[in-house]
């Protein structure tokens, strides 16, 4: 469920709403008699009456859209309240795949912005033994950095929707990533993903951006302050860091 509007009350973010989690039970599931331990005879079922339009465990959750970067910050938590980003990944995709959307604008893909920090981690390691990127082609509005055009060109040319490289390291020794290839590192990360093998103490430790998206937080206590302000803030500050990373000339706007 999602409760979408248009907005100028807060600098920069032009569409914000609500998504709604609730649990939708089945007409036929099984009740349990926690009296009794057994499930539910009929008679029992029969005087339950809950009105079709009314789902229990509701909880919502704000996001923000910056339609212009394809963009979309949404809360994971919340006082007590949360969801995971897969789970919201999960429902764009379901969404984005519905034929009213897809038939107008081709298939979509949507991806969980990395964690920038791992990132970095991954492309400045000096104990790099394995990197693996999967690139799909970029949305158009990103197209301002130019590795993404230059890999959008590369992909439109040979008909192709995906590419993956792979690099590893020879036997005792590390990687040594060019510019180059850490640009492409970059576009990877948020079109498609990155994994990589580091040694650490010693130890071969997989990582892998997909696994670790950009999350911004800040605690408050909810009795003083109203949660939608900050969570405007966090969405601008999340939405600038992306506007950074894929073109690092882009001043930060306000």
């Amino acid at each position: 469920m999602t409760n979408f509007s248009h907005t100028t009350s807060s600098a920069f973010i032009e569409y914000a709403g609500v998504i709604g989690k609730f649990v939708d039970i089945p007409s036929d599931s099984d009740w349990l008699d926690t009296n009794t331990l057994k499930s539910a005879d009929d008679e029992q079922m029969n005087a339950i009456k809950i009105p079709i339009n009314l789902k229990p465990n509701f909880e919502s959750f704000r996001f923000a859209l910056f339609p212009r970067d394809h963009v979309v910050a949404f809360e994971v938590y919340s006082d007590i309240r949360s969801i995971s980003a897969r789970f919201v990944h999960k429902w764009l995709t379901h969404i984005c795949a519905h034929p009213a959307i897809s038939e107008k604008f081709g298939e979509i893909n949507i991806d969980l912005i990395p964690n920038y920090d791992l990132l970095e981690k991954i492309l400045e390691s000096e104990d790099l033994k394995f990197i693996s990127m999967d690139i799909r082609m970029p949305n158009p509005d990103e197209l301002d950095h130019k590795k993404y055009e230059e890999i959008a060109d590369k992909l439109a040319a040979l008909n192709a929707e995906e590419e993956t490289l792979r690099y590893r390291a020879r036997t005792g020794q590390s990687l040594a990533l060019d510019d180059d290839t850490k640009a492409i590192a970059k576009v990877a990360a948020e079109n498609g993903k990155v994994e990589a093998k580091l040694q650490e103490n010693g130890l071969i430790v997989p990582v892998s951006t997909d696994k670790h998206p950009l999350e911004m937080r800040e605690t408050y206590d909810p009795e003083d302050y109203p949660s939608e302000p900050i969570f405007r803030r966090l969405a601008v500050a999340l939405w600038q860091a992306v506007r950074r990373n894929r073109n690092p000339q882009v001043e930060q706007e306000g």
